[in-house]
């Protein structure tokens, strides 16, 4: 029975992405099968390309988005849990192998933060992201433009990280909890919804 769901998953996938190939027809590859959710979506405009290898695995409600000249490569092997997202205006480079817990981002731009147009302008400061073979992409974490990881590196949950990391490397983000007491009463006026 596990063997037949395996078997309806692949073909289910197979039809997903011909449509996905049919409806992009030179922006979008993918060299065999491989196991995707229905839920993910996959979005290419402008000049975008997205192009996935064999043997992926891709759960339920991920995005990968190629926008303007953005291109995505996912290579074999790849898994991607739910929820998680790469966005490129400029190039995403994933390596042979390597799995990302849930909900992590990767995004190859951001907005140019000092103009107050910004918004309306729609204008990015890209930078390509790779990340190596065999790397571990913790759950939450995000890779910002830019970002270099080496092969066989592991990034901890939660990490926000912009850099270049060596291969064999463990990128954690240490942080600092602070507590502080506000005061029953203080909080009870400001927030009366919270003690009710």
């Amino acid at each position: 029975m596990r063997y037949l769901f395996a078997v309806i998953n692949r073909i289910k996938t197979l039809i997903y992405l011909i449509i996905i190939k049919l409806c992009n027809f030179s922006k979008f590859n993918f060299d065999g099968i491989s196991v995707i959710s229905i839920s993910s979506i996959f979005k290419i405009s402008g000049n975008g390309y997205i192009s996935i290898g064999k043997n992926i695995g891709i759960r339920r409600w991920c995005e990968i988005s190629a926008s303007e000249y953005g291109e995505i490569n996912i290579s074999d092997r790849v898994f991607m849990n739910n929820g998680c997202m790469l966005v490129a205006h400029s190039k995403i480079d994933i390596g042979e192998g390597t799995r990302m817990g849930p909900h992590v981002m990767i995004f190859d731009h951001d907005y140019i933060y000092n103009d107050a147009d910004r918004f309306e302008k729609g204008e990015h400061t890209t930078a390509p992201i790779i990340i190596g073979k065999n790397c571990w992409i913790g759950a939450g974490a995000i890779i910002l433009k830019g970002s270099k990881i080496g092969n066989n590196c592991t990034v901890g949950a939660g990490a926000v990280i912009k850099g270049t990391y060596a291969d064999n490397s463990l990128v954690i983000q240490k942080r600092n909890i602070q507590i502080h007491n506000i005061g029953e009463k203080n909080c009870y006026e400001k927030n009366t919804t919270y003690f009710r």
